[in-house]
């Protein structure tokens, strides 16, 4: 009876002790703002479970631009495709994620985000004024991958001030 009661107590513990390790799919899922990046943007992403991602980019004072398309993950390296089929410029090493830090690094650039609660902020989801929700972009030409913003390799302009890129006439 001693010995029924001894191993019912370990199973018990066992049991209750157990705590399932999340993988790196799961620690991505969720939404993040950059909070040290090597470019003068705002930027937040919102990667769903579903491999589906929404990138909010805001370049000096400019309008929020929103690029939505799917993400994946072979081990450590995270890759992207816009919606248009445009891959990402690079792909990335998840160097590290925890539940509110995630680091990312791409051709030497180290990029930290951390995790946000309760969603992405109205002024980047809504485009703000003169924005283009829902994935529409202003020129065709390559879209960024998070963290990157086209014509990023010129910032910063002569004499340090940062500007966003020149926009095409309609």
């Amino acid at each position: 009876m001693k010995k029924l009661l001894y191993i019912l107590i370990a199973a018990v513990c066992t049991l209750t002790s157990c705590k399932k390790e999340m993988t790196l799919e799961e620690k991505l899922a969720g939404d993040w703002h950059c909070t040290a990046a090597s470019i003068d943007a705002e930027l937040y992403v919102s990667f769903a479970a579903d491999k589906t991602f929404s990138l909010y980019q805001q370049i000096g004072e400019g309008a929020f631009r929103v690029y939505n398309g799917t993400w994946s993950l072979s081990g450590a390296t995270l890759s992207g495709q816009y919606n248009d089929g445009t891959s990402w410029a690079t792909s990335y090493e998840v160097v590290s994620t925890d539940e509110d830090t995630l680091t990312l690094t791409a051709e030497g650039i180290s990029e930290t985000y951390k995790r946000i609660s309760g969603g992405i902020p109205e002024s980047a989801a809504g485009g703000g004024p003169g924005g283009q929700p829902g994935g529409k972009r202003s020129a065709p030409s390559a879209r960024p991958a998070p963290g990157r913003c086209r014509g990023s390799r010129r910032f910063p302009p002569r004499n340090g001030e940062l500007r966003p890129p020149a926009r095409k006439a309609p």
